[in-house]
């Protein structure tokens, strides 16, 4: 995350001072420089015109900014999209008439995006949900209608009998915030039921079957951990109430009493896990803010999704096969199914984290949704009651979402403390990259680092590239929390951007910046960051790291190089960088690093490993530096390698190659941290400078073999690989090949010298060859170290075979007749094996197998139409055969 440029500081201040300053009523999103409003002439009827304005502006210049219309496809309109220069503050409206052309529910939507030179993504986008209704029915209106329940999209069928695919008619109901009377089995293991349990005793009946949804990328994936209601086939409730658990994979197993009718499986937009300290509510639900809604968190109040109506008998197991609420199911349900994943995805991710010990709570999510037009998305703290109301399109964004449930987590850890939320300073709209307050970089940063911690490993879509920290909006609009988009942020801890980007380092794995100065070198997860923020509370950022180092005793000096990588320039006198110490317990190893040299000892090797413990007061990462010289040349104080940085603590190891043959060597070693900071220098030994540490003595390379594969001699065309085995000398090896040619009494050159101790060679002519290996210590100048060769050998020509019969068929049958074959060429002595064919049985038969005979006689017992085919293979080829001849059919007469 680099330094805040000059240009990027300039529009940030315009920026602060061009934001109204007000303490926001709720927790919401942030917001990029383009924002849209969209507005409707009014709500038109089935095939009726109305007209959508669309209304852009930008804090600073953005030229060639795209405005487009977002429309379903049954919704027209003469123009969609638009290319336009903003000018900074200047609002430009854009109008387009619209033509509904399909009654039901229906979303318009309008969206502004714009690449920025940092790598982010500016943009907004406004949705205007509808209910298009005709003439006959009554008039449209504004906002999604909920009047019955859909039915999913069949995946893959069952065995129970399906009678029905109409949906059935559906109102919320209030209803207390009931638990269902069995709750799914949370374990860090995870492990999945049976799914297909058999009922006890007549009187019951099991259903069975897999749920999934269309992610935001339609993909399909499993609905893990969602309430499963069975109704009847009419829809209306069982008594008592018959309730189960999706599995992590989607399944199910509901056993209940056969209520006697038909029945429908129901998937609700709600979960609930059983854990130490009580319950946890995560759901969506038509709740307290959205108009004509249910106005509770209970189970009737969430959205369900159903299967077609399915028969299943008495004391019988039915499946009922996978169904997928996709987006062809419509809004509300898929965007209330889209968030209750992300709600439970991420209040898994801290419960199953075994960073901090598994088990920990994130605490109860309950979202409102849709929340009408212009109400806005946010979260419901101070007080913690667990609330966040979604507007479209923002259910879009599982991002948004998690961010939202960021501030519910913090929310719901604090409600007993003092203060019970950070100061409440946040500017109306406020901005991940720009100034806003120190309460509200602190609030809003934690929100921006749940969501990327939640969504660390997949964000609702299918794209793993917007991941972790990369924070997505509807509209397509994206910023780097990690990079800081390339460290254009404004600097400082009033900076949410700042904030989560802090909290992302401390946890992630992802350890980057500079050599030497303030990075992030921390994969300490989420343990340390969360124990501060649910052990007490703080009025802002200042006040979190405080606590982090001082009440807690985490190591400050590590997380203060990620704080000041991050463009907060806090200080500590305690860290105060300082050299870190002389290296300890230095040892000199062979080259596998475990076989040790004395001092003053020899190795066989031209590489050698040097080791030394490496520490730091200030539990800074550390690496250690050698100065390896040969013996009579002195010490010059410069390192001639090092090697990577370490932990404080650890042993730092060297490897030190390219060492020449008998040379005597010695060798001095200090430590260097991160910073930059070095100990002293430290001589290896405790021996007189004037002696050796090591002596390179090796032994001259020796070729122990030269072998060809397939064993010599071959005929031409044969693949052969000659293979060089050679020891000692000074590795690695370097290997040539050369060919004598009698024919043209010379040598050539076919596999010049290299590391490799192979060569494959096909001769194309027969004749008389050579082979011989030349082998050189690397780095040797001289033509060759060591040679071997094969001695002289033939190539000979491919086998070609005739075959004969005495007599001639054809015969009678009784008649012994000799098969002759007759070949050339190939290399000798030459194998052959006899084939029969009989027509009567339409088969083949192996009469005579691989000999060295070229002959066979058969006496034929029975008349009819026979052939005759022989193989040939050279003497030692593994082929099936070389070459092969055959007779034709021929008869055998009575």
């Amino acid at each position: 995350m680099g330094k805040t440029s000059r240009k990027a500081e300039t529009w940030f201040v315009v920026m602060f001072f061009l934001l109204a300053w007000v303490s926001a009523a709720h927790a919401t999103p942030p917001s990029t420089p383009i924002t849209v409003e969209l507005s409707l002439s009014h709500a038109p009827g089935l095939n009726e015109w109305a007209i959508l304005t669309v209304t852009v502006t930008s804090l600073l210049d953005a030229p060639g900014t795209s405005v487009e219309l977002m429309l379903p496809q049954d919704v027209v309109a003469p123009t969609t999209s638009w290319s336009v220069d903003l000018t900074a503050n200047t609002p430009v409206t854009f109008l387009s008439p619209v033509f509904a052309q399909k009654t039901g529910n229906l979303t318009l939507s309008a969206r502004a995006i714009r690449p920025a030179s940092s790598g982010a993504v500016w943009g907004d986008m406004k949705s205007i949900p509808l209910n298009i209704e005709s003439p006959a029915s009554g008039p449209s209106q504004h906002g999604w209608t909920v009047s019955e329940v859909p039915v999913a999209l069949q995946a893959k069928v069952g065995d129970a009998t399906v009678l029905s695919m109409e949906p059935t008619p559906f109102a919320f109901t209030q209803a207390s915030a009931e638990a269902p009377s069995l709750q799914p089995s949370v374990t860090a293991q995870q492990t999945l039921g049976s799914g297909s349990t058999a009922p006890q005793s007549p009187g019951n009946v099991t259903l069975t079957g897999v749920w999934h949804y269309g992610d935001r990328s339609n993909v399909e994936r499993p609905i893990d951990q969602q309430l499963i209601e069975i109704r009847k086939g009419d829809g209306s409730a069982l008594s008592p109430s018959a309730f189960c658990f999706t599995e992590i994979n989607g399944s199910f197993s509901c056993t209940f009493a056969h209520p006697g009718t038909t029945m429908r499986v129901w998937v609700r937009s709600w979960a609930n896990f059983n854990v130490p300290g009580g319950t946890n509510r995560l759901g969506v639900f038509s709740g307290n803010e959205v108009a004509g809604g249910c106005g509770s968190d209970s189970i009737a109040c969430s959205y369900p999704v159903q299967t077609p109506e399915v028969s299943c008998a008495d004391g019988a197991t039915c499946n009922v096969g996978t169904w997928v609420v996709s987006s062809a199911t419509g809004e509300p349900w898929i965007g209330a199914h889209w968030m209750t994943q992300d709600l439970i995805r991420s209040w898994k991710k801290l419960f199953f984290d075994t960073k901090h010990g598994t088990g920990s709570s994130a605490g109860p999510g309950r979202i409102n949704y849709p929340v009408p037009t212009g109400h806005g998305t946010h979260a419901h703290v101070p007080p913690a009651d667990g609330w966040i109301s979604i507007e479209p399109p923002n259910q879009q964004s599982a991002d948004i979402v998690t961010h939202e449930y960021g501030h519910v987590v913090m929310a719901n850890l604090w409600q007993t403390f003092t203060p019970n939320w950070p100061t409440s300073d946040c500017p109306s709209p406020h901005y991940i990259d720009a100034a806003s307050g120190p309460g509200c970089a602190f609030s809003e940063g934690w929100a921006n680092f749940w969501a990327w911690y939640s969504n660390e490993f997949y964000d609702g879509d299918n794209s793993p590239a917007n991941d972790g920290p990369i924070f997505n909006w509807p509209s397509g609009a994206s910023t780097n929390m990690e990079t800081r988009d390339g460290g254009t942020y404004q600097a400082g801890d009033q900076v949410e951007g700042n904030i989560a980007a802090v909290f992302g380092d401390l946890f992630d794995s992802n350890n980057d910046g500079p050599a030497t100065g303030p990075a992030d070198r921390l994969s300490d997860g989420i343990q340390h960051v969360w124990h501060t923020v649910s052990s007490q509370s703080d009025n802002n950022f200042a006040e979190w790291w405080m606590a982090y180092w001082s009440t807690f005793a985490h190591a400050a000096c590590p997380a203060l190089d990620v704080i000041k990588f991050n463009s907060i320039p806090y200080s500590l006198g305690q860290c105060l960088n300082q050299p870190p110490n002389t290296p300890a317990n230095l040892g000199q190893f062979k080259s596998n690093g475990s076989t040790a040299i004395g001092v003053g000892g020899g190795t066989d090797e031209t590489t050698v490993v040097l080791k030394g413990t490496v520490g730091d007061p200030d539990g800074n990462t550390v690496k250690l530096q050698v100065e390896v010289r040969p013996l009579g040349t002195g010490f010059s104080n410069t390192a001639t390698q090092e090697s990577s940085l370490v932990s404080s603590g650890s042993v730092a190891s060297v490897t030190v190659a390219g060492l020449t043959n008998s040379p005597s060597y010695h060798w001095q070693a200090r430590a260097v941290d991160s910073q930059g900071a070095a100990s002293g220098w430290v001589a290896f030994g405790g021996n007189a400078e004037s002696a050796a540490d090591f002596t390179v003595t090796s032994a001259p390379p020796s070729i122990t073999s030269l072998v060809a594969s397939p064993a010599l001699p071959q005929p031409a065309g044969t693949a052969i690989t000659w293979t060089a085995t050679a020891t000692g000398g000074v590795a690695p090896l370097q290997y040539a090949f050369y060919l004598y040619t009698a024919a043209t009494n010379s040598w050539s050159l076919p596999q010049p010298f290299s590391t490799s101790n192979t060569w494959t060679w096909t001769p194309a002519q027969p004749g008389q060859y050579a082979v011989q290996v030349w082998v050189k210590n690397n780095g040797s100048t001289a033509a060759y170290d060591t040679w071997a060769g094969s001695g002289s050998f033939t190539i000979g020509t491919p086998p070609t075979v005739t075959l004969t019969a005495s007599p001639t068929p054809p015969q009678p049958a009784g008649t012994a007749i000799t098969w002759t074959a007759t070949a050339t060429g190939g290399v000798a002595p030459l194998q052959y094996a006899f084939y029969l064919y009989t027509a009567a049985t339409n088969s083949w038969s192996l009469r005579q197998p691989f000999s060295t005979s070229n002959t066979w006689t058969w006496t034929p017992a029975q008349p009819g139409q026979y052939a005759v085919q022989v193989w040939v293979k050279n003497n030692g080829s593994t082929a099936a055969y070389d070459t092969w001849a055959g007779s034709g059919s021929f008869t055998i007469s009575p």
